[in-house]
């Protein structure tokens, strides 16, 4: 059974909700990128903005520095509300339990930038890491919602190019596919993601092209050769069926593939970690995942 915490982070969620589909999107960018100029981090992090290969980042570090392994993160929104502090909060926080440091993309924003630019911004800091010298072994990507479905076109970019893949890969209740054809969609109601907001938010950044390409929707893609994967997603989420299905594909391409599902949880409800016990074992989840994965996942260190 969901715990009472749980249950008062949905009801946030549906006012959270109400606000999100009333307001239009310059003025919902603008308020959810308040106070940005004071970062919301885990105890003992600190964030660094900065820029590189024409792209704004930034870095989560532990405030005592020490070489660690990079958890390249984008952030979710629709492809359209930008990088603010409740993907800090969550990226500083997965920092913790995994002992990483994070970099998260500010990529750029549908309707002005549809696809693909905002997928290209994330493959170029990707290549950029590599330049550094920072290993694959020691780089995972992750992202949320958005970011979810950003990280998955990426491996599958990077596979098909034969470019080098990272250590593994990590999706918070991603968007796997953009034709909204997973029965959830009918069947579950999720106050923290309005049906007809994603929606409306897909054909932003899909445009006129077909939403069954493997770069917007992954489900439809050939997944062999990924990296290890650890999907997680809500019980009570409409994007359920598409973490189930892609988790199911991914199986029968031979990825290695671990598919939580927390009972009664909504969408990205790891955000509310440490408050809410879920959340708080999901991000645990997380890190003993990226632990197990940079310390011990080898085979690509060349490209496949």
């Amino acid at each position: 059974m969901p715990s009472l915490q749980s249950r008062f982070a949905r009801l946030f969620g549906q006012l959270l909700s109400t606000l999100v589909v009333h307001t239009p999107l310059p003025r919902l960018r603008a308020l959810m990128a308040m106070n940005s100029d004071h970062p919301l981090l885990a105890s003992n992090m600190t964030l660094k903005r900065s820029r590189v290969v024409g792209v704004p980042v930034e870095w989560i570090e532990p405030k005592t520095k020490s070489p660690q392994p990079v958890l390249l993160y984008l952030h979710g929104g629709g492809w359209a509300l930008g990088l603010n502090n409740g993907y800090r909060w969550l990226a500083s926080q997965i920092c913790r339990a995994s002992s990483t440091r994070a970099l998260l993309v500010d990529y750029r924003l549908t309707p002005e930038y549809p696809f693909p630019t905002g997928l290209q911004d994330c493959l170029s800091v990707y290549r950029w890491l590599l330049q550094m010298e920072v290993p694959p072994r020691q780089i995972v990507i992750a992202g949320d919602s958005a970011g979810g479905n950003l990280t998955l076109a990426r491996l599958l970019t990077l596979r098909d190019n034969g470019e080098f893949l990272p250590a593994a890969g990590i999706c918070l209740s991603a968007l796997t596919d953009l034709s909204c054809s997973g029965e959830t969609y009918a069947t579950l109601r999720d106050p923290l993601l309005p049906t007809q907001f994603i929606q409306d938010l897909i054909r932003l950044y899909v445009g006129n092209r077909d939403a069954h390409d493997q770069l917007l929707s992954p489900l439809y893609g050939d997944l062999r050769g990924l990296p290890p994967l650890l999907i997680q997603v809500g019980g009570n989420e409409i994007l359920l069926s598409d973490s189930v299905r892609f988790a199911e594909r991914a199986r029968l391409a031979d990825v290695a593939v671990t598919l939580e599902i927390s009972e009664g949880m909504g969408h990205v409800w790891q955000v509310f970690t440490p408050l809410v016990p879920e959340a708080k074992q999901a991000v645990q989840s997380i890190g003993d995942f990226v632990q197990k994965h940079v310390e011990t996942h080898k085979q690509h260190d060349t490209p496949s």
